[in-house]
């Protein structure tokens, strides 16, 4: 994957343009860990359905009442990768917008498990496990659209 010219990027995450109408924040789970906030209608169902990310090494690291952290605990126990926050009016998932999460996967293996746990527990199907040979000959994908709308990928880049 190549980041357009002006992309953000730190060692944990970055936002990309991989096409003109596609933004990406791609999460690692590695390293000093930066936070995004996600706000979801039932941080319960929330919780269900972000259990997916466990194949790509996150866990919820943090629990309050209406609050969840998604961090790599191996890594760094307290680092919080990813914030979903319960919202009596969440911001509505706008499908044209481009935007969506990614997340480093460790193996080919882990991006069809991580997709495979996102519909068990309610997500919606986005793009199924595979080859993505327009963002790089070794892109493996797999895309998924949690219960509020939030679309998030696992990709990862390692040769098969």
């Amino acid at each position: 994957m190549t980041a357009r010219t002006g992309a953000w990027r730190s060692s944990s995450w970055r936002i990309v343009n991989l096409k003109d109408d596609i933004t990406t924040l791609c999460i690692k789970g590695e390293n000093h860990v930066r936070s995004y906030l996600d706000r979801v209608r039932d941080v319960t169902a929330s919780k269900r359905f972000y259990a997916a990310l466990g194949p790509l090494g996150f866990t919820c690291v943090s629990q309050s009442p209406g609050s969840l952290g998604y961090g790599v605990k191996a890594v760094a126990p307290q680092a919080v990768a990813l914030w979903v926050n319960e919202a009596a009016r969440p911001v509505p998932a706008d499908e044209r917008s481009g935007l969506h999460f990614c997340f480093a996967a460790p193996t080919r293996d882990s991006v069809v498990a991580f997709h495979a746990g996102a519909l068990r527990e309610g997500g919606s199907d986005n793009g199924a496990p595979g080859l993505r040979a327009d963002y790089g000959e070794n892109y493996d994908a797999a895309f998924v659209v949690d219960p509020d709308g939030y679309r998030l990928e696992a990709c990862c880049g390692a040769a098969a």
